[in-house]
């Protein structure tokens, strides 16, 4: 039976911001109601189908139309909290993963000077997350390389390393587009589809599309 309240496939990262180590830009309600939309399709033993596929907000700025495989400008610096919620948004997701952040400082949230710089050349794109003015991590993509990023229609894609899912037997798509606006900010859609059974016995699909923006950071 089909619902539509925002439950999306069980990731690693989904798992783990349940756990309350990694956190993305949705809001506590939403996390809350997918896993309560999880637990009634267990229960329910007949199995899921979830579709939260968000239009692109009508009032923010388009990216620029670019020829296929030319990258638009992503250069600079980016607060890691989101532009509208003023919650720290899914940016860093693209660049690493629970896995990572087991090797950072344990009080990274609290650390001052949050921030994002990415660098891009031609073939590669280098992130760096800072904080306490000092680096914490870096991750250097390639260009059409597997678990880079590529570009097409103004903007980069990123499908991020997958790890194997917990809780799902099947497979987890996931995918992530990223421009610059004409103000500086950074505009990112996130897309999650997969499909498969949820703790080894009941069928579920899903896919889930999510924007956010991220303002440009300037040093205090």
């Amino acid at each position: 039976k089909a619902n539509n309240r925002g439950l999306s496939p069980i990731t690693p990262n989904y798992l783990t911001n349940l756990n309350g180590v990694f956190m993305t830009n949705m809001s506590a309600f939403h996390h809350f109601t997918k896993a309560l939309g999880m637990l009634a399709c267990i229960s329910s033993m007949y199995g899921c189908v979830s579709i939260d596929n968000r239009p692109y907000p009508a009032n923010w700025e388009k990216p620029s139309a670019l020829a296929d495989g030319v990258c638009p400008d992503i250069n600079g610096a980016f607060q890691i909290a989101s532009a509208d919620t003023k919650r720290p948004p899914g940016l860093m997701l693209l660049f690493w993963n629970s896995q990572d952040m087991r090797s950072w400082p344990d009080n990274w949230l609290d650390l001052a000077g949050k921030h994002v710089v990415i660098k891009q050349s031609k073939d590669t794109l280098q992130a760096s997350f800072v904080a306490a003015s000092r680096i914490v991590a870096e991750k250097i993509l390639i260009k059409n390389a597997e678990n880079g990023y590529s570009c097409t229609k103004g903007v980069v894609v990123i499908k991020p390393e997958s790890f194997p899912s917990q809780n799902l037997l099947g497979y987890v798509d996931e995918e992530y587009q990223l421009f610059k606006s004409s103000d500086g900010l950074m505009i990112v859609r996130y897309h999650e589809s997969g499909g498969g059974l949820g703790l080894g016995i009941i069928p579920m699909a899903g896919s889930d599309t999510r924007w956010d923006r991220a303002n440009p950071y300037r040093q205090p």
